[in-house]
């Protein structure tokens, strides 16, 4: 089966091509980085998941008496911050899943149900997530017969990846904030502000990591206030932020 590639498309190829002798070695090192770190983390995961309780008890134990029910119940709180943000991630992989579905079916892709699946759970990933569901739906157009609304390869191209582009700015500004945002109580202005500044300070671990650490900040500043203002009621997350 051939495939017509406009010339921009087949420019763009052929540049990318001539360069990659010169970005493999950034490249290569790169990937090995985010594979350690990757490694590291679930390395981490894994034990923490094996002696958790043991090693939070020990430290719970090392906490004067007199003090040891209120860092329980701060500890509870942060807990139930973090199983929101799981919960409220969760939740972002249908409502990406059925929304992309839509589209790839308006713009007449075939196995939309498939690739809609498969972009709604990757693209709770940070950067690498969207590209990787993009691509994929990119390829999967450009191999069916006939290429989706009978236009050129570069064309459907551009086309695809600019609604992958314009969903996820959708998710990243309007659901996560409504959806994410109050399952870790936070408002939305606050969560949008705790995404671009987690990307520009940490890349894509700060993407990912943003709004949980934003939102157990937000809790332990509410706590510290309380404990200056000498107030005996210690703040929950079930009250409004």
């Amino acid at each position: 089966m051939n495939i017509e590639i406009g010339g921009e498309l087949r420019g763009y190829i052929s540049e990318v091509v001539t360069s990659l002798p010169a970005r493999v070695p950034r490249i290569f090192v790169g990937f090995i980085e985010s594979f350690l770190h990757t490694l590291a983390f679930l390395i981490t995961a894994f034990y923490l998941m094996l002696h958790g309780r043991t090693l939070v008890s020990r430290i719970f134990h090392l906490i004067p008496h007199d003090h040891r029910d209120e860092v329980k119940h701060v500890m509870l709180q942060i807990h139930r911050i973090l199983s929101g943000y799981i919960r409220g991630t969760l939740l972002l992989i249908p409502i990406m899943a059925v929304l992309t579905t839509i589209a790839l079916w308006i713009l007449g892709v075939r196995y939309a149900l498939l690739i809609g699946i498969i972009s709604g759970v990757v693209e709770i990933l940070p950067i690498v997530g969207p590209w990787s569901a993009a691509a994929f739906a990119i390829i999967m157009a450009l191999f069916q017969t006939p290429i989706p609304f009978g236009s050129e390869a570069w064309i459907v191209a551009a086309v695809i990846g600019a609604v992958y582009f314009g969903l996820r700015m959708f998710e990243d500004y309007v659901i996560i904030p409504a959806v994410v945002g109050p399952a870790v109580h936070l408002h939305p202005v606050l969560v949008i502000a705790a995404i671009l500044s987690g990307a520009a300070v940490g890349g894509v671990l700060g993407l990912f990591l943003a709004i949980p650490v934003t939102a157990v900040l937000q809790y332990v500043l509410r706590w510290i206030y309380t404990k200056l203002m000498d107030d005996g009621t210690l703040p929950s997350v079930h009250e409004p932020s």
